[in-house]
């Protein structure tokens, strides 16, 4: 069954251009949602929930480029922000997210499951973000880009140290898309859709 559209055919026109945006932000979260986890063969919802999260990265992401000067200084303040950055620039320029590269930050928990017999979840992981960020670390140097980046990946880093402290180290990638949503809504003056 495919997911209802975020926005009705007859208000897209009435959206600006930040709003239309972050609700293409919030129906690739409502279908990276619904391709993966125990009711998804893994078999088939593995690569789309990697093409969907790739697609919410890009849109969450680039809504700092449709809002005012002040939103968009508030959300790069953020080091939730900062990491949903981290991810979008590595997975657009550098990694794709499930093969392996030193710089992949999404790792999958394999769980047993009634109705496939196994189902996966994406999840951060702290130890895993805290290499992939050392080894794209040292990648910006090479390249003469860490000055450009370097306001992002120590964001990125105290996100981390931030989940680091906790029992165990990780955190479901929706949950921090969905914090991520929230956190941008309340910075920009954007609606959540309902039952999302």
């Amino acid at each position: 069954m495919p997911a209802l559209p975020i926005a009705a055919y007859n208000e897209i026109d009435n959206l600006n251009t930040a709003e239309l945006r972050f609700r293409q932000a919030c129906q690739f979260y409502a279908l990276f949602k619904r391709h993966h986890g125990p009711s998804v063969d893994p078999r088939s919802g593995r690569f789309l929930w990697m093409c969907y999260a790739d697609a919410f990265l890009m849109s969450i992401i680039s809504l700092k480029d449709f809002i005012p000067e002040v939103q968009e200084t508030a959300l790069k303040a953020s080091d939730l922000f900062r990491m949903m950055t981290v991810l979008r620039n590595v997975t657009t320029h550098r990694a794709v997210v499930s093969m392996g590269s030193p710089m992949l930050m999404i790792n999958r928990d394999i769980s047993v499951g009634d109705q496939f017999g196994h189902y996966e979840d994406p999840v951060l992981n702290a130890v895993r973000i805290t290499e992939a960020l050392d080894h794209y670390e040292q990648e910006l140097r090479r390249e003469c880009m860490w000055r450009r980046e370097r306001n992002n990946v120590e964001g990125a880093r105290r996100w981390s140290a931030g989940l680091a402290v906790n029992d165990p180290p990780r955190v479901p990638l929706s949950k921090v898309f969905m914090d991520a949503l929230t956190f941008v809504a309340n910075t920009c003056g954007l609606m959540l859709p309902a039952g999302l």
